[in-house]
């Protein structure tokens, strides 16, 4: 692949700062507060990668066409603090006085090569990060569609942007280009229209989202969001963009898309709806959306205060990111989580729910069930699969702008009939776990498809147990400081293959679907062979109905984090392992180092110690933070808690993602349970 394509892959999600630098007469004349750095930084904190300078010159040239040096300082301020933040930037000509159209005379094209000359000199110094887009919207009047003879124009008009700017020297000379189409339509005729200019390697088409017309620009009191009509809209532009774009080779990117909302109309749920559809496309082709973003009745964020006044759907924008240079745009790998764990749901552990085990003297999900006996258990916990998750949670996790949820279950899944391994601790019942779980993970997937949601299915306990702890299922099995029982017994790794197979089977083709973990958390005790030849059968078991494409497969680090590399390093890549992710669980609460820290501390360890960490982990394969929580030695208030995440998902970015545990607790403890985090008003 060539370097365009590497280079718009890390575009990430993008925002515009529309109605700035872009109102023809001043930077505050449309409403908003002058930009700030404190502006540009919370946009890169809540997960934007890429920003948008729309700037309209016309006013700011005098008669001979020089741009005032006063506004050119400006601009330069502002596009500097992007590139200073770590943004990729783009810096264009937006709203021109219409002069600038596809009937334009000699007189315009003097204009418009005098104002690229002058940009283009003044920021020759900036790196490859800085792209610069010809223009916005231009059209003949209200001709939103154009006509051959105007989309030849346009591309004569590309032609002498290209020329000019690479004709500026210095890093102009390779800089990266953005071209629009006619008016920035994603129709048909203006795709098909669009030329390559001049054979450059470094072009990148451009086009803007904004279907159905009819419910994102409507006036209060009418339609509201429904897939029947909004999803194949996007579904075929997205389609026509692969096909017309991508299949020729030319990297394309949606320099701006969005939905007003007037006097509440449509609801932020349509909107969220609405962003969700786009977010989904975009890392199913590869294509990078840039939201609008106008202070207005597009606006998302308080430009005053730095702070979302739409968070649930800023956040849904957020997601949007097209992962880094290892993503494929035909396939689902390496797409960035941001998730959050449903334990206690399908695999039990006492302390996230006490009251479903009064009368039980056991902690985990075989005590329950052997001491309360089939009947009492089957009763109790089939209430508790279809009332402590439902899909109104499914639909909460999706409005607040997560996008995945990791699902452990055990080995007992498919129930009964799959005859999983006797363990003494079973009694006299040789099939003591309560069937049905596997209707409810079917359920799951049904949920998560309808709301927008990945799945990573986690196989959390082996037969045997693979750590002794009761969120193994079968804690207490550590024998006199030995081994646990799994690796002991062929019968039981050879039956934890299987049923990674079987899962692959049953879900391998699922379009919510991101990936299966072969294993939770096998303890440090279990031997490095034993784990090692384990996750390649697991691998190959599930690659046999879940090709790379379809999901990742998953292993965790077993507790050997200073040995990742001596571990698992060459073990599984290419060409013969494709999309394998490692998974790290990162707690700060269970660390002896990290007990005593006050809040600070934590915030300090986790920008300094634990990004470095995890940045050694992604040198050897893609990383996630398959657990994490907001947990420390000590008690913490919400304001050092909500510093306290924000410098977690610092230290993750880079990485393929996280998935907080947990989504709730009984208790409600805001460390543990991200639900109850979330209504004291923490961001989350």
């Amino acid at each position: 692949m060539n370097d365009v394509f590497e280079f718009v892959r890390r575009f990430g999600a993008g925002i515009n700062l529309g109605n700035s630098l872009d109102a023809p007469d001043g930077e505050t004349a449309w409403g908003n507060p002058p930009i700030s750095r404190n502006l540009i930084r919370f946009y890169r904190k809540e997960g934007f990668r890429t920003i948008r300078v729309p700037v309209t010159w016309d006013k700011h040239t005098d008669a001979a066409g020089s741009v005032d040096p006063a506004f050119m300082d400006r601009v330069r301020e502002v596009i500097g603090w992007c590139l200073d933040e770590g943004f990729t930037t783009i810096l264009n000509l937006h709203h021109e006085g219409g002069w600038l159209s596809p009937a334009f005379d000699d007189s315009a094209l003097q204009r418009f090569v005098g104002l690229w000359t002058q940009i283009a000199c003044r920021f020759a110094d900036c790196g490859e990060r800085l792209v610069f887009e010809a223009f916005n919207e231009i059209r003949n009047g209200d001709d939103w569609q154009g006509t051959d003879e105007a989309f030849d124009a346009v591309n004569r008009l590309a032609e002498k942007f290209v020329e000019t700017v690479r004709a500026a020297g210095g890093i102009n000379v390779g800089r990266y280009l953005m071209i629009p189409t006619y008016a920035a339509s994603d129709g048909e005729p203006a795709c098909t229209g669009w030329k390559k200019v001049l054979d450059d390697e470094r072009l990148v088409a451009t086009v803007h989202c904004y279907g159905p017309h009819e419910f994102t620009h409507q006036a209060a009191g009418k339609k509201e969001y429904h897939p029947a009509w909004c999803k194949p809209v996007h579904e075929t532009v997205f389609e026509r963009l692969k096909r017309i774009f991508l299949d020729r080779g030319v990297p394309v990117v949606i320099g701006e898309a969005g939905v007003k909302q007037v006097d509440g109309c449509p609801s932020e749920e349509g909107r969220i709806e609405w962003a969700r559809d786009i977010e989904n496309l975009s890392s199913w082709h590869g294509i990078p959306v840039i939201v609008w973003d106008d202070g207005g009745d597009f606006g998302l964020a308080d430009r005053t205060r730095a702070v979302w006044k739409h968070s649930d759907l800023a956040r849904t924008y957020a997601n949007a990111g097209i992962p880094d240079d290892k993503f494929d745009a035909n396939r689902r790998e390496h797409r960035v989580v941001h998730g959050v764990n449903l334990g206690g749901w399908l695999v039990l552990e006492r302390w996230m729910k006490e009251s479903l085990f009064d009368g039980v003297i056991g902690r985990d999900e075989t005590f329950f069930c052997v001491q309360l006996g089939r009947k009492e258990a089957t009763r109790r916990l089939r209430k508790h699969w279809d009332t402590w998750i439902t899909e109104d949670d499914f639909a909460w996790i999706a409005a607040h702008g997560f996008n995945a949820v990791r699902i452990p279950v055990g080995h007992w899944i498919f129930g009964s009939a799959s005859g999983y391994p006797y363990h003494d601790r079973y009694g006299k019942d040789r099939h003591p776990y309560v069937d049905g779980g596997i209707k409810r993970l079917d359920r799951a997937f049904d949920w998560a498809e309808r709301h927008g949601l990945m799945i990573l299915v986690d196989l959390h306990c082996a037969p045997g147990c693979q750590n002794g702890f009761e969120n193994g299922g079968l804690g207490g099995v550590l024998k006199n400081d030995g081994p646990v029982d799994w690796p002991g017994k062929a019968e039981y790794v050879d039956f934890t293959v299987l049923t990674l197979e079987r899962l692959a089977q049953r879900y391998g083709k699922r379009k919510a679907l991101w990936g299966i973990e072969t294993l939770n958390e096998p303890i440090g005790k279990v031997p490095d062979y034993v784990l090692q030849d384990f996750n390649r059968r697991a691998y190959d078991a599930i690659r046999k109905h879940c090709p790379p494409e379809n999901g990742a497969v998953v292993i965790h680090d077993g507790y050997r984090e200073t040995r990742v590399k001596e571990v698992f390093g060459g073990l599984y890549g290419e060409p013969a392992f494709h999309n394998v992710v490692l998974d790290t669980h990162q707690y700060q609460n269970n660390d002896p180092r990290l007990k005593g820290l006050d809040a600070s501390g934590n915030v300090q360890y986790s920008k300094g110690e634990l990004a470095d960490k995890l940045r050694g982990f992604q040198n050897v394969y893609w990383t996630i933070v398959g657990e994490w929580s907001l947990a420390t030695g000590g008690d913490r208030n919400d304001r050092e808690r909500q510093e306290f995440f924000d410098a977690q998902k610092e230290a993750f970015e880079g990485t393929l993602g996280s998935f907080f545990w947990n989504y709730k607790t009984e208790d409600g403890n805001p460390a543990w349970s991200l639900r109850h985090a979330v209504e004291r008003g923490l961001r989350l």
